[in-house]
C-alpha cells in the first residue's frame, strides 16, 4: 500500500514539475516576443514586432515594415556573413460575407556598398501564403499553400558607392487550382542578406530598410435569393408571352 502511495505521489510531483517548467517556458517565450494586432480597412493583421523586420504601420489593406538594423557586413578577408530572419503575419478578413483576399504583393528595398570586385553582396526573399481555412487537394486534407523565392531586381555594382536595391514578388490565388481566394491566411516572409569580403581592404555591406506587403481585396459576389430568381423568371416569361400576343 505504501509503495502505491509513493508511486501516486511521485507521478503527481512529476506532473506539477512539468506544469512549472511549462509555465516558465511560456514566460520566457512571452518575454522574447511581442504579438501585435492592427486593423486595416477590410483586414486585421497579427504579427510579432520583435523580429528584425521591426514594427509596422497599416495603410488601407497594406502593412509596412520598418526594419531595425537588418543588415549584413563583411570587411577585409572576413569571408561570408549572413543575416536572416522570418516574420509571420496572420491576415483575416473582417467580414468574409463582403470581402475576400485574392492577391498578395511584396516589395522590399534597402541599400548596399561594395568596395571592389573581390567583395559582393546579395539578398533574397521567400514569400509564402498558407490558408487557415481552405484545402487544395481532392481529398480535402492538405491546406492550400504557395511559396515563391525572389531576388534583387538590380545587378549589384562594385564601385565603392552607396546604392539602392529592391525586390518585388507576388502570389495570385486566382491562378491556383482549387484556391482562388481566401478569408484567413498566414503570410511568411523570410529575408536573407549576404555580404562577402575576400581580400584585405574589401568592404561589403547590405541593409534592408523598408518592406511592404499589399493585399488585393475583392468583393464577394452577392447571391440572388431563390424567391427573387423565381420572380424575375416569371416577369421575363410574362413579357415574352405578351410580346407574342402583341405580334398577333
Amino acid at each position: 500500500m505504501a509503495l502505491g502511495i509513493d508511486k501516486l505521489w511521485g507521478s503527481r510531483m512529476t506532473f506539477i514539475l512539468r506544469l512549472i517548467a511549462y509555465g516558465i517556458f511560456s514566460i520566457i517565450l512571452s518575454a522574447n516576443s511581442a504579438i501585435v494586432t492592427v486593423e486595416g480597412d477590410n483586414l486585421t493583421f497579427t504579427y510579432d514586432d520583435s523580429t528584425l523586420f521591426g514594427s509596422a504601420n497599416i495603410v488601407g489593406n497594406s502593412i509596412f515594415f520598418l526594419p531595425n538594423n537588418f543588415s549584413a557586413q563583411s570587411v577585409n578577408n572576413q569571408g561570408s556573413t549572413l543575416s536572416s530572419d522570418i516574420v509571420d503575419v496572420q491576415i483575416k478578413v473582417k467580414d468574409e460575407t463582403i470581402h475576400l483576399m485574392d492577391r498578395f504583393v511584396l516589395y522590399e528595398s534597402g541599400d548596399y556598398k561594395i568596395s571592389d570586385s573581390t567583395a559582393s553582396v546579395d539578398v533574397s526573399a521567400q514569400f509564402m501564403v498558407t490558408s487557415f481555412e481552405r484545402t487544395c487537394d481532392s481529398h480535402g486534407i492538405f491546406v492550400c499553400n504557395q511559396s515563391e523565392i525572389f531576388g534583387a531586381a538590380e545587378n549589384f555594382i562594385d564601385d565603392n558607392q552607396l546604392r539602392d536595391w529592391s525586390l518585388t514578388g507576388f502570389i495570385d490565388l486566382d491562378t491556383l487550382s482549387l484556391w482562388g481566394d481566401d478569408s484567413y491566411v498566414n503570410v511568411r516572409i523570410q529575408n536573407n542578406l549576404y555580404a562577402t569580403a575576400l581580400e584585405p581592404g574589401d568592404i561589403a555591406q547590405i541593409e534592408k530598410k523598408f518592406g511592404v506587403l499589399g493585399i488585393q481585396v475583392e468583393l464577394q459576389p452577392i447571391p440572388i435569393p431563390p424567391a427573387i430568381t423565381l420572380f424575375l423568371s416569371g416577369v421575363i416569361g410574362l413579357g415574352m408571352i405578351k410580346g407574342k400576343n402583341y405580334g398577333r
